[in-house]
């Protein structure tokens, strides 16, 4: 049996944007999700509660996408186009 890379893979990244997006429209609200892959590459939500650090700093900047997931899986893809 190999060993998994220790990164997402960018289909990986958007099964999880796309499970986070569906959370957050479920709950109303950005939520902090905790997430597995097994050794089957299966995506599983382990757990889910309302995200409490980030919604609450001051809103300076206007975003460039439209939730933080996004804009993490914005900086993970464009950083995997360099490699």
């Amino acid at each position: 049996m190999g060993h998994r890379p220790l990164s997402l893979q960018p289909d990986e990244v958007q099964a999880l944007v796309a499970l986070a997006r569906d959370v957050e429209r479920h709950y109303g609200c950005a939520q902090d999700l905790e997430w597995a892959i097994d050794r089957s590459d299966v995506l599983y939500l382990l757990q889910s509660r309302a995200e409490t650090v980030w919604s609450q700093r001051p809103k300076t900047l206007q975003p460039v996408t439209a939730t933080p997931v996004a804009a993490i899986a914005a900086t993970f893809l464009r950083s995997a186009g360099k490699r």
